[in-house]
C-alpha cells in the first residue's frame, strides 16, 4: 500500500492545517499508511511527530530569527535539509505538502527532497507563486517578478521588501525540482498557477476541499440555539475568524459597519455569534447587538454545534481560496454572506446557496444580510441548496477520492 508523509504547519489549527489532517484521517480509513510532520503538534496522533526535534530545533529557531529579520523568510531551517534521514521520510512513498510558509520550513530543500521522493504540492493560498504574499489582493506582480512590494505588511509579513529576490529564488528552486503535481482545492487557484512563471511546466490538477457529512450536517435551528441558551426568536449571524478587528483579511471591518447600518428593530434581534480568539471588548459593535463568544473552538464536533445555531454566516474576506468554514457551514444548512473573491463563487451561488456582495460594497454586504434575516422562506431555500451543493459535490470521502486516483497515476 503507497505510503504517504504529510508536511504541515500544524495538525489542526487553521484552514491549512484542518485540511491537511482531514486528509490524513481520509486516507488511513482507506486503508494507506499515512503520516504527519508538523511544527506544531495538537492531537494526541501517534501518526503525528514533530519536524524539527533535537538540537534541530534549535538550530531552526536560531536561523529562522536571523534570516526573517532581513526579509529571508522561510528560506533555510536546517532541519528541512535533514529530512531525508527522518524514518517516516525513507518510508514515504508520496511526499505531500501544505502551507511551508510558517517560520519552520525551507522551500530551498524542495529540489533535494524531490531528488529522493516524489511531491505532491496542495496549494492553500498563493504564497508559493508570489514574492511572500499569500494573497496579493490588486497586486499583480506576481506574474512578472514582484518588487517594490505594495502589502510587505500582510502575512507572512517581510521586515524589508525582499519579494523580487524571493521571487527569483522559488523560481530557481522550483525549476529543479524533478517529480512533483500541484493539487488546487479551487479553480480560482488553479487558475493562477497556470498564470504563474514560478510553477510554470507543473502538472496542475483540481481537487476541492471535503466535508466530513457525518459530523456536519443540517440540525434543528431551534434546538441547536437552545443549546447555547440563545432564544429561538433570535436571528443569530456567524462569524468566523481569530480576530475581528486586527485580521483585516477576513473583513471584520466590513462586518462591523454593515450591521450597525441595519434597521434598529432588526438589530435588537439579532445575536452575533463570534468564534476566534479576540475578546470583543470596544469591538465597535452597536450595543443594541447581542455577542455571544464562543471562543477559539478547535473540536470539529463543537463547531458543527455553533454552524447548526446560525441563521447564517457572514465572511466578508477580502481575499480567499476555497475556505473551509464556508463548506461546513453550508453542509449544516447556514447560508453564507460574502464578498465575490477568489473561490467564494464556485460554492456560494449568488441568491441560490447564498448572497454574494460586491467586494468591499458595505452596503451590497447589509443587503444581504438583511435579505436573509428577514426573508424566511429564501432563507430555508438556500439552506436546502447549500446542503445539496455539499453533499453532490464536496464531501470529504470524494476528496479523499481525488488524491487515492492521483497517487495511482504516480
Amino acid at each position: 500500500m503507497t505510503s504517504i508523509l504529510h508536511i504541515s504547519t500544524t495538525d489542526c489549527i487553521g484552514g491549512s492545517g484542518r485540511s491537511a489532517y482531514r486528509i490524513h484521517n481520509g486516507l488511513r480509513i482507506s486503508g494507506y499508511n499515512s503520516k504527519m510532520l508538523v511544527s506544531r503538534k495538537i492531537t494526541i496522533d501517534r501518526e503525528v511527530d514533530f519536524i524539527s526535534k533535537g538540537t534541530y530545533k534549535y538550530y531552526d529557531r536560531f536561523c529562522g530569527r536571523v534570516l526573517n529579520r532581513i526579509g529571508l523568510n522561510d528560506v533555510f531551517y536546517p532541519s528541512s535539509y535533514n529530512l531525508k534521514n527522518n524514518k517516516w521520510f525513507k518510508e514515504a512513498d508520496i511526499i505531500q505538502l501544505y502551507n511551508l510558509h510558517g517560520n519552520y520550513f525551507s522551500f530551498t530543500a524542495l529540489s533535494q527532497i524531490s531528488k529522493y521522493k516524489t511531491i505532491v504540492w496542495r496549494l492553500s493560498d498563493m504564497w508559493p507563486i508570489t514574492g511572500h504574499c499569500a494573497y496579493s489582493y490588486d497586486c499583480e506582480k506576481w506574474k512578472t517578478g514582484c518588487g517594490k512590494c505594495p502589502y510587505p505588511e500582510e502575512y507572512p509579513e517581510l521586515q524589508t521588501d525582499t519579494t523580487k529576490y524571493l521571487w527569483k529564488l522559488k523560481k530557481i528552486t522550483f525549476d529543479k525540482i524533478e517529480n512533483m503535481v500541484i493539487v488546487a482545492p479551487s479553480l480560482w487557484i488553479k487558475k493562477n498557477v497556470e498564470q504563474s512563471p514560478i510553477l510554470d511546466g507543473f502538472k496542475v490538477l483540481y481537487i476541492p476541499n471535503g466535508v466530513d457529512t457525518n459530523i456536519f450536517k443540517q440540525k434543528d435551528k431551534n434546538e441547536a440555539k437552545q443549546k447555547y441558551n440563545i432564544s429561538k426568536d433570535s436571528k443569530v449571524v456567524l462569524f468566523i475568524a481569530e480576530q475581528l478587528n486586527t485580521d483585516k483579511r477576513k473583513g471584520g471591518a466590513y462586518l462591523v459597519k454593515a450591521l450597525n447600518s441595519l434597521n434598529e428593530s432588526l438589530k435588537k434581534n439579532i445575536v452575533l455569534l463570534m468564534i476566534g480568539k479576540e475578546e470583543m471588548t470596544n469591538c465597535g459593535i452597536d450595543k443594541n447587538i447581542k455577542i455571544y463568544k464562543a471562543g477559539y473552538i478547535n473540536n470539529d464536533i463543537d463547531l458543527a454545534g455553533l454552524y447548526q445555531a446560525a441563521d447564517i454566516m457572514v465572511l466578508p474576506t477580502l481575499a480567499d481560496n476555497l475556505p473551509n468554514t464556508i463548506l461546513e457551514s453550508m453542509a449544516c444548512g447556514t447560508p453564507v454572506v460574502s464578498f465575490n473573491v477568489g473561490g467564494i463563487p464556485e460554492i456560494v451561488k449568488h441568491k441560490e446557496t447564498g448572497y454574494l456582495a460586491e467586494l468591499k460594497n458595505v452596503n451590497d454586504l447589509k443587503n444581504g444580510i438583511e435579505k436573509l434575516l428577514i426573508d424566511d422562506d429564501l432563507r430555508t431555500n438556500l439552506s436546502k441548496q447549500s446542503v445539496i451543493l455539499i453533499n453532490n459535490n464536496f464531501k470529504l470521502k470524494n476528496e479523499v477520492k481525488g488524491y487515492i486516483e492521483l497517487y495511482k497515476q504516480i
